[in-house]
Formats: C-alpha cells, sequence, structure tokens
C-alpha cells in the first residue's frame, strides 16, 4: 500500500516539474549551432530541451560552409560560439575561416587563417584564445598553436612533435591540470596503436603527456567538469551494444563507469558535435547531438542521465533541415532524471 502523505508530496514533485517544463518551454534552455540545408547557412538556433522546437537567430553566414567533425568551441563568460570552417563558394573558396557567431543569435562573422588547424578546436578562458593543431606530413610535424579570435593571428605552442599522434576530431576541452596549471585534454593514440589514450597538452609548455589508457570502443564526447576537476567520455562499441559513460581523474589516471545507456536504437553520437552537462536535483545529466540508429538517420539530441547504473535516455528529433555541429546548456532545463523518476514510479 501506499504510504499516508505520499500523494501529497507526489503532487508536490509533479508541480515542481512543471515549473521546469515551463521555465524550459520559454528560456529554451539549450543553444545549438547549426546548418541549415534550406538556405546553406550556420547560424545559432534555440531549442527546448523537453521537445526539441527550435527557433532560428536573426544572423546567419550564407553560403558556407563546409564544417570539420569537432571544430567548433564555446566561450560562455562572452556569449560566443566559434567553429572553423572552409567556404563551398565565392571569393574566399577552399580556404579555411574562423566563424564566430553571438549565442544571442543577433551577430555572426567570419576572418581568414593563415593555416589549417586540423582535429581538435577548444576555448581557453584565462589566456582568451582558441587552441587549435596544425599537421604535415613530409616531414611530420604536429604542432599545437593558438589562435586569436579577434584577427586570426596564429601562433606555436612549444615546439613541434614528430611522433604524436591520431586524434580523433571535437574530443577536446580546456581544464585545471592537477598541481601544474592549465592543460588542454583530447583524446589521441600513436600512430598504429589500437587502444585510444587520454592526453593532455600543457598550455604553457606545449608538452602532451599521457593521462590514462581508455576502455575499448570508440569515444563519443569529452568534457571536462568545472566542479570535480575530472573527465567525462563516453564509449561506443557498437551500434547494437550499450554507450558507456566514463569519469576519469586526471591526478591519477583512474578509469570509473559513471552510466549505461543501453536504449534500443538510440543514439548514435557524431563525433565531436560538443556535448554539454547540467546539473539537477537528480544529478547531473549530458546532452548530446547525435541520430537515430532505426532508419533513416534523423538528427537531434538525445540525453544521458548518471541518475543509476543503468541510465535512462530520452532521444529527441529535430527539424529535418537543422544538423546539429554543437549543443549548449544555456538557460534552465528539463530534468530528465526527475522525468523518468516520476513517470516510472510504482
Amino acid at each position: 500500500m501506499r504510504r499516508t502523505g505520499h500523494r501529497s508530496f507526489h503532487g508536490l514533485r509533479w508541480t515542481f516539474l512543471l515549473l521546469l517544463v515551463v521555465t524550459g518551454l520559454a528560456n529554451g534552455g539549450l543553444t545549438g549551432l547549426v546548418h541549415d540545408i534550406d538556405d546553406d547557412s550556420i547560424r545559432i538556433a534555440f531549442i527546448d530541451s523537453a521537445d526539441g522546437s527550435v527557433s532560428l537567430g536573426t544572423a546567419s553566414i550564407k553560403e558556407c560552409c563546409y564544417l570539420g567533425a569537432g571544430l567548433s568551441a564555446v566561450d560562455s563568460d562572452q556569449g560566443r560560439v566559434f567553429a572553423l570552417g572552409t567556404p563551398t563558394s565565392g571569393p574566399n573558396s577552399g580556404d579555411p575561416v574562423l566563424m564566430t557567431l553571438g549565442m544571442d543569435g543577433e551577430s555572426a562573422f567570419s576572418i581568414s587563417l593563415g593555416e589549417i588547424p586540423k582535429s581538435v578546436l577548444a576555448w581557453d578562458s584565462q589566456s582568451e584564445q582558441l587552441i587549435s593543431v596544425v599537421t604535415a606530413v613530409s616531414p611530420a610535424r604536429t604542432q599545437w598553436i593558438t589562435i586569436d579570435p579577434l584577427d586570426g593571428s596564429v601562433d606555436a605552442l612549444g615546439d613541434a612533435s614528430a611522433d604524436c599522434c591520431e586524434l580523433i576530431p571535437g574530443m577536446a576541452d580546456v581544464g585545471d591540470i592537477p598541481d601544474n596549471g592549465r592543460g588542454l585534454f583530447t583524446i589521441g593514440r600513436p600512430f598504429g596503436a589500437s587502444e585510444w589514450l587520454l592526453l593532455v597538452v600543457d598550455l604553457a609548455s606545449g608538452e602532451i603527456d599521457n593521462l590514462a589508457t581508455l576502455p575499448p570502443g570508440r569515444p563519443g564526447f569529452l568534457v571536462f567538469d568545472d566542479e570535480s576537476g575530472q573527465i567525462d567520455v563516453l564509449i561506443q562499441t557498437s551500434l547494437d551494444d550499450a554507450s558507456l559513460l566514463f569519469r576519469i581523474n586526471p591526478a591519477d589516471g583512474s578509469v570509473t563507469e559513471q552510466a549505461v545507456n543501453s536504449t534500443e536504437n538510440c543514439c548514435l553520437t557524431s563525433p565531436g558535435d560538443m556535448a554539454s552537462q547540467s546539473k539537477g536535483v537528480t544529478g547531473a545529466t549530458w546532452w548530446v547531438g547525435g541520430k537515430d540508429v532505426n532508419g533513416t538517420p534523423t538528427p537531434g539530441f538525445f540525453t544521458l542521465s548518471a541518475t543509476d547504473s543503468n541510465a535512462l535516455s530520452n532521444r529527441v528529433s529535430l527539424d529535418g533541415n537543422l544538423f546539429l555541429h554543437a549543443l549548449i546548456v544555456s538557460g534552465s532545463v528539463v530534468d530528465p532524471g526527475l522525468l523518468f523518476q516520476d513517470r516510472f514510479e510504482p
């Protein structure tokens, strides 16, 4: 039998949930960097966290661009999103550009770059610079760089390396190195190796170090958690198997399983399509861009919640003309853990 008074508490909880939903509808909750195929533009979209409904920002960069997977970054302090692209038409066709879009959807512009960054783009709030990497084949060279977002100037970060490494596009975030300043956390491996590694690039010296060997599978996203100082990595083994979320402690390299996403036909993450985290009364939730794997893939996003060891996910589709390149928690969002907890409570 139900306990006396439980119905009242249940009602209060639903009232709280309704407030969360209403707040999410009012503020959108999520900001997306999208490619709108209707007019071939790059723009900001405001996305409702509950149902995926979208309103578009007024500013856009039209007839542009080819966006490499994962080459986006966010400056939440100044409310702007960066993306690296290559124009497919016009006078700058084929030349790399850095696009900057205001998260309010009201500004968008691009500037030329002297070099072509590869695989990685991350924002360092302390130096107010973008961090990336350039590579060369003959002779083999990997050079970490900084990019000034105002004028597009590029400077070397440390010395070039001849022996590092295959990198997964978009697997990058900036945070504190334990007792040693700031670092770029990324995922890579020596050429020819089979195991993926969590790497850190010292932003003072450019030196790269191996922090941990990742569990088998293909990494789907990497997020540095400022509160804990640890790194969350999603690992996918195949479309038919579960996705596993791991937390890695950069101080000792320990790897701990956080959550499992085993929902049928959900979801295929696009590596580097920037994930974002929110924290509510039921714990942390990761908001992830991705496609369903049942029939024709549909653009959208899903949630991964660490409320229990076999977390439920909520797959939300977007309009078919919008392809998501970054997803950012920018306001109040529905707490999926609370929603699922109430929906399935016995």
